[in-house]
C-alpha cells in the first residue's frame, strides 16, 4: 500500500507505519484498506474520520433499518433553525441524536468557518452525524475522533517515526508470540 500510486492518498504514500495501522482498522471493520486510507485525515489532534464515513458505518452496520435521516425544524437562516439525525433500530427503537443549533454553533465557534453561513444544511448535518456516531455508535468510530469540516483542515504532514516505532514493536510482538502447529488448527469432535 504505501508503494502504491492508484487509490492511495498521496499523505499515506511511502508511509508503511500509517498504512499498516490501516490495515488493522480495516481487519477492525471488516473493509477494505484503502477504504480507509481513503476516509481517514491526519489533523493536529490525530487521525481522524470524514464524517461522510461515519454516516456510511452507521447504515452499513446493520444495527439500522433503513438510512440515516434528518429532522430538521425552522428555516436555515433563522436562530429557531436546528437538525438532528434520526434512525430506528432493528429492533424497532427510535434512535434521536443531538439537536444542533445556532446557538450551539455560537458557543462552539464553529461559526468562525465561513461554511456554516453560506452552507448550514451541510454543516449541521455533519455535526449532527457526528452527534449521533458518538452517541449511538462508538464502538464503530474505533474511539477516532470525527472531521466535521474536511472543506477547511488543513492534513497535518504524517511523521513516520513514531508509527516505525509501532511497527518495529510489532514485528518483534509476531516473532517472539506462540506458534500454532497444524494439529492445533485441526476442528475437534465434540463429545456428549
Amino acid at each position: 500500500l504505501a508503494e502504491a500510486d492508484f487509490g492511495v492518498p498521496p499523505r499515506y504514500r511511502g508511509n508503511f507505519g500509517s498504512c499498516l495501522n490501516a490495515v488493522d482498522i480495516a481487519y477492525r471493520l471488516g473493509v477494505s484498506p484503502l477504504v480507509v486510507l481513503q476516509n481517514t485525515r491526519e489533523t493536529d489532534d490525530g487521525l481522524t474520520w470524514g464524517y461522510q464515513f461515519v454516516r456510511v458505518l452507521i447504515e452499513a452496520s446493520g444495527q439500522i433499518t433503513g438510512q440515516l435521516d434528518y429532522e430538521v425544524e425552522g428555516q436555515s437562516a433563522t436562530d429557531s433553525y436546528r437538525v438532528r439525525a434520526i434512525a430506528t433500530r432493528t429492533d424497532g427503537q427510535r434512535l434521536n441524536g443531538t439537536w444542533v443549533t445556532w446557538q450551539m454553533a455560537t458557543l462552539e465557534k464553529w461559526t468562525e468557518n465561513i461554511s456554516y453561513t453560506s452552507m448550514p444544511e451541510v454543516m449541521f448535518r455533519a455535526r449532527a452525524t457526528t452527534f449521533f456516531g458518538n452517541q449511538y455508535f462508538p464502538g464503530l468510530l474505533l474511539g477516532m475522533s470525527v472531521d466535521t469540516e474536511p472543506l477547511h483542515a488543513a492534513p497535518a504532514a504524517l511523521s513516520s517515526a513514531p508509527a516505525k516505532c509501532w511497527v518495529s514493536a510489532w514485528l518483534r510482538w509476531l516473532d517472539d508470540r506462540p506458534k500454532w502447529s497444524n494439529d492445533s488448527r485441526k476442528p475437534r469432535a465434540i463429545s456428549a
